[in-house]
């Protein structure tokens, strides 16, 4: 069924054997077989690296985030890069939100290799206070090769909010006095 669905053999490792046989004469002895054994691997997805997963990213004037992440060690160098960013609603699970298209994408881009994405103005504005969620997925535009995870890297969330906490000022100072 993994044939069938991935249009690839799943990883492990497979021995293949040839055998000669001699259709001339029905009963004629045939070759002994001849067998090799080799081993079938995918390449590992991309790895995000920044921003980092959970924290969060300090707004800024004008927008300005830099999206990265590792590309894979052992892939060719054709390697492109679907990015992806979407809003999480509410309280829901980044993971369930990036992998269902009931939910919007904010932004997406084919990047051509390449594993640094700077988000700018010319972009959908970002707001604060709200969770996203992001994620690349590797593409060999020749398919000369496969993919763990079909390519997809880790989902990797964060909000857009400042880590520093705001100030608070008391508005009424206490004026104390000596009295000597």
């Amino acid at each position: 069924s993994q044939l069938i669905q991935n249009q690839a053999l799943p990883e492990g490792n497979y021995t293949i054997c040839v055998r000669a046989l001699n259709y001339a004469t029905p009963y004629a002895p045939r070759s002994a077989d001849a067998c090799s054994t080799f081993p079938i691997f995918y390449i590992d997805p991309p790895v995000a690296t920044q921003p980092f997963c959970g924290n969060n990213v300090t707004p800024s004037t004008p927008q300005n985030i830099i999206f990265s992440w590792t590309p894979p060690a052992t892939a060719p160098g054709n390697i492109q890069y679907d990015f992806t960013l979407k809003e999480v609603p509410n309280t829901l699970n980044p993971n369930d939100v990036i992998k269902n298209n009931a939910f919007p994408v904010l932004y997406n881009t084919t990047l051509t290799a390449q594993n640094v994405f700077v988000y700018t103005n010319a972009y959908p504005q970002l707001e604060e206070g709200k969770k996203y969620v992001w994620r690349v997925k590797c593409v060999d535009p020749f398919n000369s090769v496969q993919f763990k995870n079909s390519g997809f890297s880790e989902a990797c969330w964060f909000t857009y909010k400042s880590n520093t906490p705001v100030p608070v000022f008391n508005p009424v100072p206490e004026v104390t006095q000596l009295n000597n």
